[in-house]
Order: C-alpha cells, then sequence, then structure tokens
C-alpha cells in the first residue's frame, strides 16, 4: 500500500515500520489491540474474539478520566448527573470514548486516524487519536472537542496495560501521591515516600496498589528482563498526573497518564479544578504519548 491508500472498514488495522508494528481496533472503543518490537508484545495484548476494550492493550478516557464520585458534579450554578457505564461498578468510568464504535478518517502503512461523536451525562463530544509509527516508535494523540451547548470540564488519559513479568520493573518521578480513598477515588495528598518513590527502578508491590501521582517529569520506563527490553513512554501536553494501577493477582499492570486527578469531580472548584479543563463549546484540548523500546542488555546501567 502507499501513503494514499484507501480507507478500509477493518474490524482491526495493523500498522507498521521497521521493527515496530502495532494493530488499532477502532469498532473497539477506539483501542489499541497491540503494540509490538521486534515481534515481542510490548503491552498486554487484546484476545483473540474480545470485543470490550476493557481487555486491549490501551484505551483512551474521554470525556474524563477514571471515575466521578457520586456519579454527579455542580458546575457554573448546574448539578449534572452521570449514569453508571458498567454493570456492577457503582461509579461512571473513564467516560464514553473506550465505549464507542469510531471511525477511520485516514489510513497509510505506518498511521492511522480516528474518529468518535459520542455523549455521556451532560457531555456531547467528537474525539480523535492517530497512531503513527516510524523508526522512533509509536506515537499517539488524543483530543476533544466540547459539541455541548455549554461549557463544561473536560478530562483526557491513556489507559495502557502493561505486561506484568516476575521480573518487571518501574521507574518515574513524581513529587506528590494521592492514597486512595473509596473505589479507586482520590483521598489525600503527601509528598512522595517509601515504597510509593519509584525515581529508580523498583518492583512492582507485591500489594494492591491503585494510587494517582502529582507532579510527575511526563516520563517513565518498564522494565521486562523476560523478553531483554525497556519500554520508554513519554508525555505531551497537560497529563500532569499518573495513575499506577498494580494488581498483583493479574499479569498486567497499568501507568495511566491523564490530565486531572481521579475523582477529581467531587472536590473541584471554579478555583482548583486539580487539572480538569473548561471548554466552552468548540474548544478542543489534546495530548500525546509517544512509547518506545530499547534492549535491556544493550545499556550500560540495567535494573537491578
Amino acid at each position: 500500500m502507499s501513503g494514499a491508500d484507501q480507507i478500509r472498514p477493518a474490524a482491526l488495522i495493523e500498522i507498521c515500520s521497521g521493527d515496530y508494528s502495532a494493530t488499532v481496533a477502532p469498532q473497539i472503543g477506539g483501542s489499541l489491540a497491540s503494540f509490538r518490537y521486534k515481534g515481542s508484545h510490548l503491552l498486554r495484548p487484546l484476545p483473540d474474539g474480545a470485543s470490550d476494550a476493557e481487555a486491549a492493550a490501551m484505551f483512551p478516557m474521554v470525556p474524563f478520566a477514571n471515575r466521578i464520585h457520586g456519579n454527579r458534579f455542580d458546575w457554573r450554578g448546574q448539578s449534572h448527573r452521570i449514569a453508571p457505564n458498567i454493570v456492577g461498578e457503582p461509579y461512571a468510568l473513564h467516560g464514553a470514548g473506550w465505549q464507542s464504535a469510531w471511525e477511520v478518517v485516514q489510513q497509510t502503512t505506518d498511521s492511522v486516524s480516528i474518529e468518535a461523536n459520542a455523549s455521556i451525562g451532560p457531555y456531547q463530544f467528537q474525539a480523535g487519536q492517530t497512531f503513527r509509527i516510524d523508526a522512533s516508535g509509536l506515537s499517539a494523540s488524543l483530543t476533544v472537542t466540547n459539541r455541548a451547548p455549554l461549557a463544561l470540564p473536560y478530562g483526557l488519559g491513556f489507559h495502557p496495560w502493561f505486561r506484568r513479568t516476575a521480573g518487571t520493573q518501574v521507574k518515574f518521578d513524581a513529587a506528590v501521591v494521592w492514597d486512595e480513598a473509596e473505589l479507586g477515588l482520590a483521598g489525600s495528598p503527601a509528598k512522595v515516600f517509601g515504597p510509593f518513590d519509584c525515581s529508580s527502578w523498583s518492583a512492582l508491590p507485591a500489594t494492591m496498589r491503585n494510587h494517582c501521582y502529582e507532579g510527575w517529569a511526563r516520563s517513565f520506563a518498564v522494565s521486562i528482563p523476560e523478553i531483554d527490553s525497556i519500554l520508554n513512554a513519554r508525555v505531551e501536553g497537560p497529563a500532569n498526573y499518573l495513575m499506577l494501577y498494580a494488581d498483583p493477582s493479574l499479569d498486567s499492570f497499568c501507568l495511566e497518564p491523564q490530565t486531572h486527578l481521579s475523582g477529581a469531580f467531587g472536590i473541584m472548584s471554579q478555583i482548583a479544578l486539580h487539572g480538569l479543563t473548561e471548554l466552552a463549546p468548540g474548544e478542543c484540548l489534546a495530548i500525546g504519548l509517544h512509547l518506545s523500546c530499547e534492549t535491556l542488555s544493550g545499556r550500560d546501567s540495567e535494573p537491578r
């Protein structure tokens, strides 16, 4: 195929360049089904036959990330309600983008752009994603445009699932960690300390971890020695928060770059938005994520 390839309504779309390849699933919540380097999966792949974005390698969080406490919020004198969107989950979770079918708007051998028009509660929005692969890795962009007739607080995030092996380690710098309150909502903040400090290579915790970090360096790394790889991530745009979700019973875990605090809707005000961004009708918000891989054995300083 050439750069002007015809768009085909495939359920799964393959893009590749050099040693990198990826599969995009527009109709499964606009998700990334897989990301590979030299044939090895760097993210947890979408199982064959799966049709739920929750099982994907990565999915978009739009027009908000994580949970809305009480399924309601007040904004500029109006009260808004959002119904729970997952069976068994009491709070609305991760917005509507990951539960929507996206349409392909542009496609080449090494990139694909997709788009969705969706709504949830008071939100009416248009979301867009572009996945592009080149010699440096995978670049993903996520945008949202407010199509509702009123201004509302918006948020965005990427929800990747990384492989968890016996030797997996993570590394990222952050200034503040919020403890976990009820059902995954952020509780109170504290300066990063002890077991929550991942500024040097750190094994994943042996107990449940579901904490939001603030003031992070907008880059992190994941070491997977079983495939001799380090996955490096770099974020662009106002993604000032990072969620670490690590359940020791699972063979995958999450590091989720997002624009706002988990549960920000329950504590926000006109003065302190905790990362939420008010968008007037027609205004946009955007973030980006770049993923690349290097050989673990080729580094001067390896994780211990």
